[in-house]
């Protein structure tokens, strides 16, 4: 990804997206996959992550194959995306996400606290 960003405004935005979607859709994917059998609630807010996340995606990817005109605006709309997303908790329609109490993804902490589940999960094999 990091060869790529000098040249991610232009005709080859879509190597810069594709390298980023991957790194967060994979980030992701990879802790829902790997608490799902040790914290299924931590694995669940995940998902809701994941849902943000491909959403946030779509409009990078969207974005990237785009001229530049409207790259800058759907890329701004993405970094919006997911920004919101991390405001309101990760909250999905119909979810049931919690956003209080243990295990819970809060905007803050959430991605640490999971991440150190995560840890804890490879340890405890």
């Amino acid at each position: 990804m990091s060869v790529s960003i000098a040249d991610s405004f232009g005709d080859r935005a879509w190597v810069f997206t594709v390298a980023y979607v991957t790194m967060q859709l994979g980030r992701t994917a990879y802790i829902v996959f790997a608490t799902w059998r040790h914290d299924r609630v931590v694995a669940r807010d995940f998902v809701c992550v994941l849902a943000w996340t491909a959403v946030g995606s779509a409009l990078w990817i969207a974005g990237g194959l785009l001229p530049l005109s409207v790259q800058l605006g759907l890329w701004a709309l993405a970094l919006g995306v997911e920004l919101l997303g991390t405001l309101l908790g990760f909250r999905v329609p119909g979810s049931g996400t919690r956003t209080s109490g243990p295990g819970a993804v809060g905007p803050v902490s959430g991605a640490y606290r999971g991440t150190l589940r995560v840890v804890r999960a490879h340890r405890d094999r």
